[in-house]
């Protein structure tokens, strides 16, 4: 199997101004989700390193995501090999500025405690140290993941290693200017293990701000309830949980306690052997919209970079800088409570790479992938117009050109989906000021379905090099 291309991306200024004034509010704390994948695994080329040859191949890891043609459709923006011994803090530092770039305040670190250290692809602690640098505007906060039972010991050994952190002033503070504590599938451990945590780091004059990440604010018992400070829950990650969240943010009001909006960009997992219908940007844009109008005191972004289930907002090889220079538009615009000023005409654009319903070809997988939570399919061509005032828009696709007059500012476009490369362009008084090929064809044929949404930024340019440079 032919090594997959990917896009090489730059990264030049930004095409709105960072509003500095938030009109009196008191902005609220982008929280992005950091799991498990780091930018790179063995610090080799794209074309041999283990996202190629294990994680996107049918064939990786022994053959057992074969079913699914592969782990992964999706792999982080690679890069040259770096000469550094400390390669993974550099990756993370990277990181770190691009998430401050776009108005990220703290990467919600998950980790298992379960994990000995060494033997996570990223540990807790190195994340601390990439963000040393960084830490006047930028923090860690870590996400203890509670998916699996400790015993005494080993929660002992999880409080004895907060506490070791507690000092290091990459530790976020929340809103209440304590240090701010995740956990993930909080509902699955007692009330009482995560009240010995407390009473380790307070024994030591450290307070906590608490925030467990419930599955179901509903499972979660009134000791659970009592010991939050704020409440965010595992959804938001179809437009019909929207109302869901809503009606959480109503009961956290009610407990007197702080509400975190879930955002997702999409979800797709193809191990699972399901996909949500995402309508290309519209969830992730809908999920900041209710950030705004339910005045959530903190924004999780779910995920920077889970591409096990898609979620990811970190520049990539398929999304490109699609949801990133969203992200970084719509991060500002929920901190400001206004939308920031644009400085340039700009294009985001959002598609899949194949039909979801019928129209592609797929050849070797035998069961398709299904949909989740009764969502309709959607498959159409979106594009983003950031316009400096009213101006001309051209999508093409196949052998049909779409043109529509479009307003200044934000506004949304789709077309159906056709096989073949799509174009766009802006235009204002007959002049092309924005001319932007898709990265990605529509394909009438694949071994495997891949639906996920990929994307591009007239912000980035973007090429595709021959998968073996520098190797």
């Amino acid at each position: 199997m032919p090594v997959r291309h990917f896009a090489q991306l730059s990264a030049p200024p930004t095409f709105y101004e960072r509003p500095i004034s938030s009109q009196g509010r008191v902005p609220g704390m982008v929280l992005a989700h950091w799991h498990f994948f780091p930018r790179s695994i063995d610090n080799r080329c794209a074309a041999k390193d283990y996202y190629t040859l294990q994680y996107l191949r049918p064939g990786g890891e022994g053959g057992k995501y074969a079913a699914a043609g592969g782990y992964l459709r999706d792999r982080p923006e690679p890069r040259a090999v770096l000469s550094a011994t400390k390669w993974k803090i550099s990756d993370l530092e990277s990181e770190v500025k691009q998430a401050i770039e776009i108005g990220i305040d703290a990467f919600q670190f998950n980790f298992d405690p379960r994990v000995k250290l060494g033997l996570a692809p990223i540990a807790l602690e190195e994340m601390f140290e990439a963000v040393i640098p960084h830490s006047s505007s930028f923090g860690v906060v870590p996400c203890i993941d509670c998916s699996s039972q400790l015993d005494e010991p080993m929660i002992a050994q999880l409080s004895e290693r907060l506490l070791s952190l507690a000092r290091h002033p990459a530790w976020k503070k929340g809103r209440s200017g304590k240090l701010l504590l995740c956990a993930f599938w909080a509902e699955n451990w007692r009330p009482q293990v995560f009240s010995e945590i407390f009473r380790v780091l307070n024994s030591d004059s450290f307070e906590i701000e608490f925030m467990p990440i419930f599955l179901d604010d509903l499972a979660a018992t009134p000791g659970h309830l009592e010991i939050a400070d704020s409440i965010a829950v595992w959804s938001g990650n179809h437009l019909e949980s929207m109302q869901y969240m809503t009606e959480v943010a109503k009961r956290a009001r009610t407990r007197n306690k702080s509400f975190a909006m879930s955002v997702w960009p999409q979800d797709f997992r193809p191990r699972a052997g399901y996909f949500v219908e995402a309508f290309n940007s519209a969830l992730f844009r809908k999920g900041w919209e209710l950030s705004r109008s339910l005045n959530a005191e903190y924004v999780n972004l779910l995920t920077w970079n889970d591409y096990s289930e898609n979620s990811h907002i970190r520049p990539s090889a398929g999304i490109g800088y699609s949801f990133f220079d969203l992200c970084g538009y719509l991060a500002h615009w929920y901190k400001s409570g206004h939308p920031p000023r644009l400085t340039a005409d700009t294009l985001l654009y959002f598609h899949r790479r194949q039909f979801s319903a019928g129209q592609t070809s797929v050849l070797l997988q035998e069961r398709l992938f299904s949909t989740r939570y009764g969502s309709k399919r959607s498959d159409e061509i979106e594009v983003l117009s950031f316009a400096l005032s009213p101006a001309e828009l051209e999508i093409e696709i196949g052998r049909r050109t779409y043109t529509t007059a479009i307003p200044a500012g934000l506004h949304s476009t789709k077309v159906p989906l056709a096989f073949g490369q799509p174009r766009f362009s802006l235009r204002r008084n007959d002049t092309v000021l924005v001319n932007l090929e898709s990265a990605h064809q529509v394909l009438e044929r694949a071994d495997y379905q891949d639906l996920l949404y990929v994307g591009g930024s007239s912000n980035h340019k973007s090429t595709t090099p021959d998968s073996e440079q520098g190797c």
